[in-house]
């Protein structure tokens, strides 16, 4: 399915495939380059000046991502690993792009495993989503959904609105977030 995701804001997938040297397996996905910046290094660039994302360019990024999220959803596609890291700034056009869809990660897992299961050992264990990003549900239980996606797009948010990352905001007796004192939004 991933190889038919067809929009501006995604790479293309062109090919999945192993090889082994020296007695390991190795799984090589390809997929189109994307000239830019991660949102992660744009933010970390930012904090070494004492600077964050502000509100305008995080709602450019909403406006200008949202469609995509629902595109791929529209296809029962959910990319599962929505954050800072996986959100890169187009060169060419100042667009948001999607990148690393923890499904692809799902399907090499599932690969290996088999690849594992022929050579009589097991494959690796794959956890998909990053810890703070990802809801819990996901985490403890591998529960996903559209919603996921945008639990996680909503935590990228705060990270690049308070400069904290989600450890930072989250209180983990009450699993309330504590963002409204680290930036000011109009009403």
């Amino acid at each position: 399915m991933l190889y038919k995701l067809q929009h501006n804001q995604i790479p293309r997938f062109r090919e999945l495939f192993r090889v082994s040297i020296s007695d390991r397996g190795y799984l090589f996905l390809v997929q189109d380059y994307v000239p830019g910046q991660t949102y992660r290094f744009l933010l970390d660039a930012r904090k070494r000046q004492g600077l964050r994302f502000i509100e305008a360019e995080i709602n450019q990024l909403l406006i200008q991502i949202l469609p995509v999220l629902e595109y791929i959803h529209s296809l029962g596609v959910l990319h599962r690993d929505i954050s800072p890291d996986n959100l890169i700034l187009r060169l060419s056009d100042g667009m948001p792009v999607l990148i690393d869809f923890g499904g692809v990660k799902q399907v090499a897992a599932t690969v290996e495993s088999l690849f594992g299961e022929a050579n009589g050992t097991p494959g690796p264990a794959t956890r998909i989503g990053k810890l703070g990003y990802a809801p819990v549900e996901q985490m403890q239980m591998g529960i996903v959904s559209p919603h996921s996606d945008l639990y996680a797009l909503a935590v990228t948010v705060l990270v690049l609105l308070t400069g904290k990352e989600p450890h930072q905001l989250l209180d983990s007796q009450t699993l309330q977030w504590n963002w409204r004192a680290e930036c000011s939004l109009s009403p």
